[in-house]
């Protein structure tokens, strides 16, 4: 099992990845007037990054089992050293924002990587392995704003992709030595798996499940009326699963919701919570 220095490394890079998604929020400004254009168009440079996660997200998981997770993960932090070099003497926004483009592309194998690496090494902890990495991750999306601005306001916007890059580089270094390699393996892209990945990320606001855990929002189409209405479907629990429309089971654990509010647009979610609030399902007959 590898030692203590192992588990700190891989937590390192998650806080460095979580910070290279943040940083450079607060000096927006600060790039945008120093490059000549507005605030509104320097935000695609964090839109950039955070895309190109996303879309990367699967395959970088699929790439670490084929390839090797410590080599897929070394790779990323040398692109991810690569790219914050560049980015301190981008010419222009445009450059900037492919940059912060590829950084993301780099970014996306390190959360499955890391989770894969911290299950495989410690499996006899692995509530405790999970709890630390999520813990890193809040470290770093708590600091990553706060030293962005520090740093811009102190040496420039652009001193911050260099501390950043000293920081890639630490961390590729300690991920090589002390971060022992795993038999890779071979399988299938899982094409339907990351499909759906990327449905519940991206289909609800903030990527989150704003419900309790026993409701569920669906989208149902009125075939009569052809509108789209929003209907609470409370998670059957404890009733048979029901197959045909008229089941009683299936009538039985529907809300009650008033005509007049049963158009609405997602994600409106904040005028539904008086009638999830107000849960009254139907009696089902005799």
């Amino acid at each position: 099992m590898p030692g203590r220095i192992a588990q700190l490394t891989l937590l390192s890079v998650t806080v460095l990845g979580t910070m290279c998604n943040n940083i450079i929020n607060v000096p927006l400004r600060s790039i945008a007037a120093d490059l000549r254009s507005t605030p509104s168009a320097a935000v695609l440079c964090v839109s950039a990054f955070v895309l190109m996660l996303a879309i990367a997200l699967p395959i970088s998981g699929w790439l670490g089992d084929r390839v090797g997770q410590k080599q897929t993960l070394v790779a990323a932090l040398l692109l991810m050293l690569v790219t914050q070099a560049l980015a301190a003497f981008a010419p222009n926004l445009a450059a900037l924002m492919v940059l912060r483009g590829v950084q993301g592309l780099a970014c996306s194998a390190i959360p499955p990587i890391v989770m894969g690496l911290l299950r495989m090494f410690y499996p006899e902890r692995g509530l405790s392995v999970m709890g630390s990495w999520a813990a890193a991750n809040g470290v770093g999306q708590a600091i990553g704003p706060a030293t962005g601005g520090l740093i811009s306001d102190a040496w420039g916007w652009r001193m911050i992709f260099v501390v950043l890059g000293a920081a890639c580089l630490a961390v590729l270094v300690l991920t090589w030595l002390f971060v022992p390699a795993v038999a890779h393996r071979s399988g299938p892209f899982d094409v339907r798996g990351a499909h759906a990945a990327h449905r519940r990320s991206w289909s609800r606001p903030g990527g989150g499940d704003h419900l309790q855990p026993a409701r569920r929002i669906l989208r149902r189409r009125d075939r009569r009326g052809g509108r789209r209405r929003l209907a609470a479907v409370r998670v059957r629990r404890g009733l048979p699963q029901a197959k045909r429309r008229d089941d009683p089971a299936r009538s039985a654990c529907r809300v009650q919701v008033p005509a007049q509010h049963r158009c609405g647009l997602w994600p409106d979610v904040l005028r539904l919570r008086w009638r999830l609030a107000t849960w009254v399902p139907r009696q089902a007959p005799a």
